[in-house]
């Protein structure tokens, strides 16, 4: 039985994948993995010129590597691009086969002349044992609020194939966007881990999962923090971590299958933060600290355990669990607008609330 706590949490899940669509417009690929291999194509100059209307276009640096192809696939790629000092950085990677590898670079110059600088990195990898790693920084951290760095890595081990996959993306700057999705659901399954690491002002990052063994892990520090996490597929040892520090703080965890694992940690400003996790071994902990805290936990089935601490403000805190050996804490602290719902139905119910 789907938990009715995540109805209303559905309508801030898909206000967070809001966000994370406006990214995908801007892709110049199949935005989504798929069991059969994606149609794709190394994009050109065309491609480009849409997502860069009204910037000047002085100090553009563009850069595209293919290697493979689905009729051809190649083992072993390795691909990098380092892309500094340019107002505007395009890079796609694209890779086909087996063990790939693909880098990019994106730094720019740091003076008033790069105060608009735009990176964007696409990475796309079909095969076994894909490794991405992006790295794209404004040289002022975020001061200049004009400045735009998107990242989207989409990997896929399909079929015969699988994993690990691992990516990671870290921004520095103004405006950040970050799309990881891994796809490792062939025949043997495999890894899927990534990590997104942004500092400065407004960010975004959303990671989808779908496979086994997942692991997610995003860090953001400094206004404007959202966080999408979602891991599906056929289970065990799925992980996830959040930390946000500072402003506009949201984060969405949804987890489906076996070895449920969930942390998140917001501190200040418009705190909000809802897990869904459906399944065995459940685990949620959530810590949140200053203003609009609201915390929505919901678990099924299986070993639960949730822990919801908050801290002063508009406190509020939802925990629902379908099942087994259920706990649940509250705590709730200082006083303001505070309010506690723990629901629990079947085995050795435990409920604490402080307030």
């Amino acid at each position: 039985m789907k938990m009715k706590l995540l109805a209303s949490a559905a309508i801030a899940a898909s206000l967070a994948f809001g966000a994370a669509a406006d990214i995908k417009e801007k892709k110049f690929d199949n935005p989504h993995p798929k069991a059969d291999k994606p149609e794709k194509h190394i994009a050109d100059k065309h491609d480009f010129e849409h997502l860069f209307t009204g910037v000047d276009h002085y100090d553009v640096q563009e850069a595209r590597i293919r290697q493979g192809d689905e009729h051809a696939p190649a083992r072993r790629n390795k691909a990098e691009i380092d892309q500094t000092y340019s107002s505007e950085g395009l890079a796609q990677i694209a890779q086909d086969g087996s063990r790939n590898g693909a880098w990019i670079t994106q730094i720019d110059g740091g003076s008033y002349y790069f105060y608009d600088a735009t990176n964007i990195a696409v990475v796309d990898q079909d095969g076994r044992k894909n490794f991405a790693d992006v790295t794209q920084k404004h040289i002022d951290y975020g001061y200049g609020y004009n400045e735009t760095n998107l990242v989207e890595i989409h990997q896929v081990s399909s079929h015969y194939n699988y994993g690990p996959n691992y990516a990671e993306a870290n921004q520095f700057g103004a405006n950040n966007d970050i799309l990881i999705s891994q796809d490792s659901t062939g025949y043997y399954g495999g890894y899927n881990t990534a990590i997104a690491t942004q500092k400065g002002y407004g960010h975004s990052s959303n990671i989808e999962q779908n496979g086994t063994n997942n692991s997610a892990n995003t860090f953001q520090s400094d206004a404007r923090n959202t966080s999408t996490v979602v891991q599906t597929g056929y289970g065990y040892e799925n992980s996830a971590w959040v930390k946000q520090t500072g402003y506009r703080n949201n984060s969405m965890l949804s987890q489906d299958g076996e070895g449920n694992w969930a942390d998140v940690v917001q501190s200040g400003d418009r705190n909000m933060s809802v897990i869904d996790q459906e399944g065995y071994f459940n685990d949620a902990y959530v810590n949140q600290s200053g203003y609009r805290n609201l915390a929505k936990v919901g678990q099924e089935g299986a070993g639960n355990s949730a822990a919801v601490n908050q801290s002063s403000d508009y406190n509020t805190a939802l925990v629902l669990q379908d099942g087994y050996d259920n706990e649940a804490y509250v705590d709730q602290y200082y006083n303001d607008a505070q309010l506690a719902v723990v629901v629990q139905y079947g085995s050795a119910n435990y409920a604490a609330i402080n307030q």
